[in-house]
């Protein structure tokens, strides 16, 4: 069970990083491109998300549930994390 736990923490935190780094490299020039960066992100986190959770709770109830906490968690402590980082560069 901690296994699945650490597996949704590092899949948390790597769909939050990547989105971070998404929204870093999109240009204002190109609407069309940003556009499809965004979207292209959206699915391919989603699609990372819905995997392990698929594989999770193949394994039982009690694994998805705790592969879902790691998610949940990650993102929050990421969220948490980067909002403290936003306010010390205004």
């Amino acid at each position: 069970m901690l296994i699945w736990f650490a597996l949704g923490l590092i899949w948390g935190w790597l769909s939050i990083a990547f989105q971070v780094w998404t929204v870093k490299h999109l240009d204002a020039r190109s609407a069309p491109l940003t556009v499809i960066w965004l979207v292209g992100g959206f699915v391919v986190r989603l699609g990372w998300i819905a995997l392990l959770l698929i594989f999770a709770l193949r394994q039982g109830i009690g694994l998805g549930l705790s592969t879902f906490a790691g998610i949940w968690l990650a993102r929050w402590v990421m969220i948490v994390r980067l909002h403290k980082l936003a306010t010390f560069n205004l």
